[in-house]
């Protein structure tokens, strides 16, 4: 009997060793005692001493009693509803007291948003202000520079289509005289056609044509047109001998059309220097300023000022105030901005000579002044290299300084021997200087000081002037015994090129007067302290 008793109870014993005996160690096959919290897993005794010794290792069988004293009905109910009744005071707070909060922060944070936002406006609108205000100055500035800029250039500009257009006014005065030779030519072959067949139908009873046979013969053999022959191959000779150069004078770009033997210097204007705006009563030339104007000194005790004549326009303006005691010799452009300027200055001593040479801006404005050594006199005479380096040499010496236009430092001296300066300065092309050495007598001087001198010998007085487009040198001769002032060319090897082709009636014992200048626009001019003398070269036809 008890065995029939004992058997579901049994049986439900033997399950449940099962099931504990497959709850064993996978790795290790031994019954599972422990739970690692480190790793969250259950583990054996194996299993601790190989891997979790230093782990946190909870008995299984504490940790059940621990879990079913935790899961109680009767407790778990009285923390659920302690739970409850806190979330419910919470709700409470929160619909009120948190709501307050809610709004005093939302309140303070509109507040100074707000704020935030108005002084975000108001620095807007005057970093706006102030932007437009300095747009404003910008654009000024800008309109004003550009302004500057372009009244600047057509400043170069202008001179620049004037002297090209004079350039191809000159070319096709060559083309129409081509097409006015052929018109002649077609009318007198129109004439000669005519008479002979006149003279075809000559009769010897034609009583009017016989008495008029002189007459007509005469005509027809005047249109023999030998000096029509002669002009045009002149003409064909000058056309095949045209060429054009280009260059700058004083820094100003120039060109102009050369036919060696076959152009002239011919006289096209005279200025009174005298009657026009900003009279000049005496001048005397200082030099090149521009494609067409001449700085001058007014050599009248009382004003002694320095004068720019505009030569295409007959114009004077007065640039520098009169110093009896400092006045203009020479000057050449360094640049389209500046100006070397050489002067004269009173009752300077010591080995130093101050305040004669000087750099100016086009508006005459003193910038720089550069003092030079001095021996004896206070004549300083400059002029430009092609490196724009500025030559300048006192009278009396036998030096000539290069000088640096930008910070006025002398970088070297050419040191030359047995001449002395005698009168203005000129660079060539090359980089060499012509100077006076003499009455009559021009000195070319290269770099490292050697000498070649070379003797005008036309008159009884000569000043010199290169032009740089050509290394021709300029003289302007004055004879005493004829009274006459005229101007000859000659080459850098002293050969005379041309005496005496251009000049004017000069009365006065007093030889001194000024050098011719030759501007970038290709003019010969010369003053007699009157007037002032305007020459163009043209073609000889």
């Amino acid at each position: 009997m008890a065995s029939d008793f004992s058997g579901p109870f049994e049986q439900d014993r033997l399950n449940r060793e099962r099931r504990h005996a497959t709850w064993s160690c996978a790795k290790h096959n031994t019954p599972i005692k422990f739970y690692c919290e480190h790793h969250v897993i259950a583990i054996c005794n194996i299993c601790v001493t190989e891997n979790h010794i230093t782990c946190n290792n909870e008995n299984i069988e504490d940790l059940i009693r621990e879990m079913k004293t935790e899961t109680d009905t009767g407790q778990r109910n009285e923390y659920l509803l302690n739970v409850q009744e806190g979330i419910k005071s919470c709700k409470a707070v929160a619909a009120f007291d948190l709501t307050l909060v809610q709004t005093a922060v939302q309140n303070a944070y509109d507040a100074k948003i707000e704020n935030e936002k108005t002084i975000k406006r108001e620095k807007e609108r005057e970093i706006n202000a102030e932007a437009e205000e300095k747009i404003g100055r910008i654009n000024e500035e800008r309109a004003t520079k550009l302004r500057f800029c372009y009244k600047y250039a057509d400043k170069q500009i202008e001179p620049l289509e004037q002297q090209k257009n004079e350039i191809l006014k000159e070319i096709s005065l060559l083309k129409e005289k081509i097409e006015n030779l052929e018109m002649d030519f077609k009318k007198k072959v129109t004439i000669i056609h005519g008479m002979c067949d006149k003279v075809k139908e000559l009769k010897q009873d034609d009583c009017d044509l016989m008495k008029n046979t002189y007459q007509v013969l005469k005509l027809i053999r005047s249109l023999r047109d030998k000096e029509g022959c002669q002009a045009v191959r002149k003409l064909e000779h000058i056309l095949r001998n045209v060429r054009f150069v280009k260059g700058y004078i004083n820094s100003s770009f120039c060109g102009r059309l050369e036919c060696s033997n076959y152009m002239r210097w011919k006289h096209i204007k005279t200025i009174d220097v005298q009657g026009i705006e900003n009279p000049v009563k005496v001048p005397k030339f200082v030099g090149l300023v521009g494609y067409d104007s001449i700085a001058v000194t007014n050599h009248e005790q009382t004003d002694l000022g320095l004068y720019v004549i505009n030569l295409s326009q007959g114009t004077s303006i007065r640039a520098v105030e009169g110093n009896p005691d400092t006045y203009f010799v020479a000057c050449s452009s360094i640049d389209r901005s500046r100006i070397a300027c050489g002067k004269f200055r009173k009752g300077c001593t010591g080995d130093i000579l101050d305040k004669c040479v000087t750099v100016h801006d086009d508006n005459w404005n003193q910038i720089r002044n550069i003092p030079i050594p001095r021996i004896d006199y206070n004549y300083a005479y400059v002029d430009v290299g092609s490196d724009g380096k500025i030559l300048a040499a006192i009278y009396g010496q036998s030096s000539i300084h290069i000088i640096n236009p930008d910070n006025g430092e002398i970088e070297d001296t050419i040191n030359f021997s047995g001449k002395e300066i005698r009168g203005r300065i000129h660079a060539l092309s090359s980089g060499s200087i012509i100077a006076r050495s003499g009455d009559c007598e021009v000195t070319v001087i290269t770099r490292n000081g050697e000498t070649k001198s070379h003797v005008y010998d036309e008159g009884d007085f000569s000043l010199f002037r290169s032009e740089t487009l050509t290394d021709t040198i300029f003289v302007t001769n004055w004879n005493k015994t004829s009274g006459r002032c005229t101007v000859g060319q000659m080459s850098l090897d002293g050969e005379i090129k041309v005496k005496g082709e251009v000049g004017f009636n000069d009365p006065s014992t007093s030889f001194y007067r000024s050098a011719c200048l030759v501007t970038p626009s290709g003019k010969l001019v010369l003053c007699d302290e009157k007037q002032i003398f305007v020459y163009k070269k043209q073609f000889d036809i």
